[in-house]
């Protein structure tokens, strides 16, 4: 039973980890969502990268759910398959997080650059 509930937890530690990173990509997707309604040019390379990522989050976040239930629908150890999904979902994680820093870090000042200071996006 302690080994299952540690497994949980580590389930749940990288679903918060996940939660957390969206914490910074939610608000870039509405805020590009904001200036295409608007009819503001925003750079079209940065408006797929925003949203591919918030895709790409949002699926994480579903396959985490899920993997989390169904561990936590049998208690023993895990199956190779979810444990195999648990490596691939942290191993994901990581490369969304470096794409992510890339995006805020070198492709977002780039194209602020090119915006009108009320259309650019901040990041908190």
């Amino acid at each position: 039973r302690k080994a299952w509930t540690a497994t949980l937890f580590e389930i749940g530690d990288l679903y918060r980890v996940i939660v957390e990173d969206t914490k910074t990509a939610r608000p870039l997707k509405w805020k590009a969502e904001k200036l295409k309604k608007q009819g503001s040019k925003i750079n079209e390379e940065a408006m797929a990268e925003i949203m591919e990522i918030n895709r790409m989050y949002d699926e994480l976040l579903s396959r985490t759910g899920s993997l989390y239930r169904s561990v936590g629908n049998w208690m023993g150890p895990m199956t190779a398959d979810q444990r195999s999904q648990m490596t691939y979902y942290a191993e994901v994680q990581e490369r969304l997080s470096k794409r992510m820093d890339t995006l805020i870090h070198e492709m977002l000042p780039k194209w602020n650059k090119k915006l009108d200071k009320v259309y650019r996006f901040e990041i908190d």
